[in-house]
Order: structure tokens, then sequence, then C-alpha cells
């Protein structure tokens, strides 16, 4: 580049010169004319060349300069690349490490769980082991369960009277059940005198062949005189007028109320009387009697304001049929001429009348008498079975009998302690539709029966 740039200087110079020459005042001669023609030709191919070489010369530079650009592009496409691969290599590693610490993890996991199912096929062993030793223990009890029981049950009266006749029912459905396997054979001691309760009791603990000995309240007494001396033995009584006597320990005391039913029989009676007065026979005054009572007459007046009590008459008497049956003549006497029949004895006098009807009590006595136009019924199914239960788990477990010293009260229609009876064929369709409306009622809870003990003046 920088000799062809000489030699340019070195061809204007001389041209230069010729032009210098050709300056002065005096003409050039001819023939130096065409000299300096030559001259001048000649400096501008040299000019020429020189432009040409220039002109490569800058070209190459262009093509240097483009190949320097090439090469720093692809310096720097190499930088990228290589950036790109240390990125990748990075995230690689990253990975490769997370893989390592996902499979170092579910290793851990794996363990874990081998060990868990390890632990639950150790413990379902031993449960099959236990449910086995179980099974056995089982059946070792079963084989050496009794099969049967005996149960003697004390009667002031007679066994039909209502009281005896329902419980002696429920005995009979508990047995039925088959529960646990047991035959319940139960035998029944009529005409027992309270007097004679205690001496009675004793004889029959004394046996050691009944398991459960069964008492109405009059032999409360007798109860709480033996039970100490025979704790083998579990004694049942039942009904109110006892609350100087607590049971506990062998001696259970249970009982129902039924003053639900004999509200829906009092409707019956508030809604087919004819002379609006309705009347009662009951034994004592206790409050499990005054209850239904009190329940028969707040029933008639729910369905009929005009509901007059020609009289409750108490005999004094848990078993006294002539007696109760001269109250109520006195009672119809009075009007009355429909009559709650707590005792036996009334449904006589009502047929003697031949206008008048009754309401039986305790047991479904519709069958007993075409006077009768419905009764309320007690039920001991439950209480009995819950005996029942105490029972067994002394004789065949050896849990040891603790009753509660407070009586045990199966008290409402809900509690399966009382139901309304059959009713009359005779009863109209209203009437029948009313009861059933009040029966509804009071299971929803819709219908609240008072529970009033108080004796009924």
């Amino acid at each position: 580049m920088r000799k062809t740039t000489m030699r340019l200087l070195v061809a204007l110079a001389l041209v230069a010169g010729v032009v210098a020459c050709g300056s002065d005042d005096e003409p050039a001669p001819a023939a130096d004319t065409g000299a300096s023609d030559a001259a001048v030709a000649a400096a501008e191919a040299e000019a020429a060349e020189a432009q040409a070489q220039a002109d490569a010369a800058a070209a190459e530079a262009s093509a240097a300069q483009a190949e320097a650009d090439a090469a720093e592009a692809e310096a720097k496409e190499a930088a990228d690349a290589a950036a790109i691969a240390e990125a990748e290599a990075a995230a690689a590693a990253a990975a490769l490490a997370a893989a390592e610490a996902e499979g170092a993890a579910v290793a851990e996991l794996e363990a874990e769980l081998a060990a868990a199912q390890e632990a639950a096929a150790a413990a379902e062993a031993e449960a099959e082991a236990a449910a086995a030793a179980a099974e056995e223990a089982a059946a070792e009890q079963a084989a050496a369960a009794p099969s049967e029981i005996d149960v003697a049950m004390l009667v002031v009266g007679t066994k039909e009277e209502g009281w005896y006749a329902t419980f002696i029912d429920s005995v009979n459905r508990v047995s039925a059940s088959n529960k646990y396997g047991i035959t319940i054979n139960l035998e029944i001691l009529e005409g027992i005198q309270f007097v004679e309760g205690e001496r009675v009791i004793r004889d029959l603990a004394q046996t050691g062949e009944y398991e459960i000995i069964v008492g109405h309240s009059t032999y409360v007494d007798g109860v709480a005189a033996n039970k100490a001396d025979f704790p083998d033995t579990l004694f049942v009584y039942s009904g109110s007028g006892n609350d100087d006597h607590d049971g506990g320990d062998n001696a259970y005391w249970i009982d129902v109320f039924i003053h639900e039913p004999a509200y829906l029989a009092g409707i019956i009676a508030g809604m087919t009387t004819q002379t609006n007065r309705i009347s009662g026979v009951a034994a004592y005054p206790f409050p499990n009697v005054n209850a239904p009572l009190n329940a028969f007459v707040d029933g008639a007046r729910s369905v009929n304001p005009d509901i007059e009590v020609a009289g409750v008459t108490y005999i004094e008497s848990w078993f006294d049929p002539a007696t109760a049956s001269a109250a109520a003549e006195a009672q119809i006497a009075n009007g009355s001429d429909v009559i709650y029949a707590e005792r036996f004895g009334p449904f006589a006098a009502a047929e003697d009348a031949g206008n008048v009807r009754a309401v039986g009590h305790f047991t479904d006595q519709l069958s007993l008498s075409p006077v009768v136009l419905t009764s309320a019924v007690a039920q001991w199914d439950t209480a009995f079975s819950d005996v029942l239960d105490a029972w067994y788990d002394y004789t065949v477990h050896g849990v040891p009998y603790n009753s509660p010293p407070q009586r045990i009260v199966y008290q409402s229609m809900v509690d399966d302690g009382s139901s309304l009876g059959a009713i009359a064929d005779d009863i109209p369709a209203d009437v029948v539709a009313a009861v059933e409306a009040a029966r509804v009622a009071i299971l929803s809870g819709e219908l609240v029966v008072p529970l009033n003990f108080d004796r009924f003046e």
C-alpha cells in the first residue's frame, strides 16, 4: 500500500514539473512538448495503477474487516454456546443431584413402608392370635355357661291379676327370645301375704335352687332382710311406696309407668261417655297408682271439658275383687259410665249395670269382658332383660352385682315401658283416629303427658 502511494506521488511531481516548464514566458520547443505529453500519460497510467492498487487494498481491508467481524461473531457464538453448554451442564448436575436426593428419599420411604408393613403384619398376627384365644375362651365359657335359669315369683293374689300377669307375659317373651341361649323356668307362688314374705323369701333362697327371686313392692321388707345373707341370689322387686327401702348390690328395684296409655284411654272415655261422669277403682294411693288415674282424667278432659269425676276409691288391698266391685257399683250409682279398673272387680259391676264401660289396667284385658274399651298396658320386657344381663354377667363373667340404690324406671312408651292395648271393635272411627293422633304426638315428643303422683281427691 505504501509503495503504491509513493509511486503516485512521484508521478504527480513529474506532472507538476512539466506544467511548471510550460509556464515560462517563452514557448517551449515542439520536441519538448511531445516528451511532456508522454510523461503526462505515463504519470496518469501510474496514477491509475496506483488507484487500482488503492482500491484493491481497500477491498482487501474490507474483506479483512468482514473476516474480523465474522471471527468476532463466531467467537461470540462460541462464547454463547459455551455459556449454554455450561448452563446445561449445571442444570444436568442439579438434576442429577435432585435425582440422587429423590432416590435417597424414595429409598427412605421404602424402608419406612417396609417397616410399617412388617409392624402391621406383626399386629395382625397378634390380633389373629388374640381373636383365636378369645374365641377359644368364649367357647370354653359357652360350654361352662348355664343353659337355664330358675326364677321364683311371689304373688299376693292370683297370677291372673294385672301386675303379675303382665310381668309373667314379659318373662315368657324374654325366654322365647332365647337370650344367651337360656331357658327361663318360672315358678309362681300364689297367695303369699305380706307377713309371710320375709320367711318365704328366705326359704326359697336357702334352697339354692333359684337364681332370681321376684316380688311386688309388698315384699320389699322381706328382700331387705335377706339380700345380704344370700349374695349369689338376685332379688327383684317393683312398684312405688318403697321410698324407705333402697335397692343396690343384688337387689334391683324396677318399675314402669303407664300414665301415657292411661291418657289415651281417657280420650276414648271422654268421647264415648253418655253421662260425662267417669271414675276409678284402685288399690292404694301410691305414686305409681295415682299417676295413671290422673292421666286418665286428663285425657278425658282433653277432648271433653264437661267431664266430671264421680269418684276414685282406694280399696286398701292389692287383691280384693269383691270390695273393688262394690266400689264400682257405688260410682255407677253416682252417674259414672266409664270406670278405670286399676284392680280386679269393676268389670262385674259394669256388666251388671248394662250401660257402663271400663278400662283395663296393666295387661290387655279386652278379652276378659265385653265392657272393656281398651287397656293401659305395662311392659316389663326391657326391664327383665336388663335384670337377666346382670345375672348373666355375674354368673358367667364374675361381674359383681351392682344395682343402683334408686328405683330403675322405664317410664314411657318410648322407653318400651308401656303401650295401649287393643281397642274394642264398637268404638267409632273418629275416636280411634283421635287416639292414634295423640299416640303419635306422644311418641314424637310433641305431646307430653303430665306425670302426676298426687292422690286423686
